[in-house]
C-alpha cells in the first residue's frame, strides 16, 4: 500500500487490501482512495470535503465446501462484535460537509462452491453529488446515481 498525505491536496492511498482467511488472496481490494478537501474552511473549524473517490474496489466472497466462508472472521463473530460496539453519540468538533462521492469500476462477486446458491457478479459505477451533512435530507431527484449490474446464475448440478 502506498499512502500520500498532503495539507494542500488531501489523502491518496493506493493498493489497499484485506486478505482472505488463507492470507493469500484478496477478500477486499481498493485500487485507489482519494479524499480531497478545501483548505480555507479549516480556519473556521469546517471540514469541507470536495471529493471522496474510491476507484476499482472489489469484494470477493466465497462459500467453501463445508459451509465456511473465505473471510478471516465469521459472520456471527462480526455481527456480535458490531452489536457490542455501540459508542455514545457525540458531535464532532468540526462541521463536516462532503460535495462528491465517486465509486468507479467497483465489483462484487459471490461464489458458492457447493452450488447451493447462485454465483453473483455485480459491477457498479456511482456518483453522489452535493452537500452531505449530518441531518440533511435531499429533495426528490437530487442524487444522481448510475448503477450497472450483471447477475449471473450458474447451472446447478
Amino acid at each position: 500500500m502506498r499512502l500520500n498525505v498532503s495539507l494542500f491536496t488531501g489523502i491518496i492511498a493506493k493498493g489497499l487490501s484485506v486478505k482472505e482467511r488463507d492470507g493469500q488472496k484478496d477478500f477486499l481490494k481498493i485500487g485507489r482512495f482519494v479524499l480531497s478537501y478545501r483548505l480555507l474552511p479549516l480556519l473556521k473549524k469546517q471540514l469541507v470535503i470536495s471529493k471522496i473517490e474510491i476507484a476499482s474496489p472489489s469484494v470477493s466472497i466465497r462459500k467453501e465446501k463445508g459451509g465456511k466462508y473465505n473471510l478471516a472472521i465469521s459472520w456471527r463473530s462480526l455481527l456480535r462484535n458490531l452489536e457490542a460496539f455501540r459508542p455514545e453519540p457525540k458531535s464532532l468538533p468540526v462541521s463536516v460537509v462532503a460535495d462528491r462521492l465517486l465509486i468507479r469500476n467497483a465489483s462484487f462477486g459471490f461464489c458458492d462452491e457447493e452450488k447451493g446458491l447462485p454465483d453473483i457478479a455485480i459491477a457498479l459505477d456511482a456518483e453522489f453529488k452535493r452537500g452531505l451533512r449530518k441531518g440533511w435530507q435531499p429533495p426528490d431527484g437530487f442524487w444522481s446515481c448510475f448503477l450497472q449490474g450483471d447477475q449471473s446464475d450458474t447451472e446447478r448440478p
